[in-house]
Formats: structure tokens, sequence, C-alpha cells
């Protein structure tokens, strides 16, 4: 279970050997996150974290127990579960944008250079961690979302949830003239 002797569980990280972020097994562990999730079940969907979540709109997760516990992002956890653990100080990239959302296969490693060109690229640049598709934020959006899912996958509570906070919602659509 350690690296190098001892009973403490260790991991390898770009600054050599460190204690484990976990003391607990990863059955169980993985077992507290998936309670707390919501699959949206259309093609491509997100998977919903319902637990507690941050000012900047990412959930917060307790890995471990007793003194060794630590509170992390549940969709970092999941993805080092999934596939190991990533160098440190490397950033996970949303391709879905969504703060809440834990699905792994909507993450990937990357680097800080590629994150800032996706932000400016998506439309995301106005302000760090500050959502310009959502009047609310980042934070207020995972929230409402989370209420929302509160009982489960619920597309029509969803939808309005997302709809609140849409800068461009209720406005008057212009039909476009074709030329003729």
């Amino acid at each position: 279970m350690s690296a190098r002797g001892g009973g403490v569980p260790r991991q390898l990280t770009l600054r050599g050997f460190g204690p484990s972020p976990v003391g607990w097994p990863v059955e169980a562990e993985l077992a507290r996150l998936r309670v707390k999730v919501v699959v949206d079940p259309r093609p491509g969907g997100c998977h919903h974290w319902v637990g507690a979540i941050g000012d900047d709109g990412y959930g917060r997760f307790q890995a471990g127990s007793g003194p060794g516990a630590r509170t992390v992002r549940p969709h970092v956890r999941l993805f080092e579960l999934t596939y190991g653990l990533r160098p440190v100080g490397v950033p996970l990239l949303h391709s879905c944008d969504e703060t809440s959302c834990v699905a792994v296969g909507h993450l990937s490693v990357g680097t800080q250079a590629l994150n800032v060109a996706q932000m400016h690229r998506r439309g995301r640049s106005y302000r760090r961690h500050t959502s310009v598709v959502d009047r609310r934020g980042p934070a207020g959006r995972a929230r409402a979302i989370r209420a929302a899912l509160a009982d489960g996958w619920d597309q029509p509570a969803f939808l309005a949830a997302v709809a609140v906070g849409d800068p461009f919602n209720g406005q008057l659509t212009l039909p476009l003239e074709t030329a003729g």
C-alpha cells in the first residue's frame, strides 16, 4: 500500500512521493460520490454534482475520513479514481463548461495556456470564474441546477433552472430575413 514502506499510503507526484489524499477504500469513496450525482440521460449529458458547492461553482467533497480527510473537488477526485493521478499543478479541462459536471468523459488533462485559450474562445473571459452565459454566475447556476435535481433527473425542472439565468431568456426573437 505504500511506495516506500511504512503504513501510510503514498502517491507519486512531480515533487516526489507524498501522503495519499485519502485513507479509505476506493469502492466506499466511489459509492459516497455517486449518491451525490444526477446523470442527464440525454446523449452527451452532464453528470451533475448535487452535493456541496463552493462559491466558485465547483463541487466540494470530503475525501477520506479522520485526521487525513480533506475537501476536494469531486470532478478531480472522480477523474483520478478513474484514470489515476495526474501531475501536480496540471489542470483538468471541462469540455462542457459546466462547473458542477463530474462526468469523467467531459474532462481532459490540459495546460493552463489551453485552458485560457478555451476560456477566451468560449466567451468565459469577462472575469475569472464569472459566467457570461448565466446572470447568476457559475455558483448560482450550479446551485439552481442542484435544487432542480434534488429528487433526481427532471428535465423540465432542469431546463427551467437553466433558463432563469439566461440573459437572453424572454427576449423577442426576430425572424431572419431571406434574400429573394
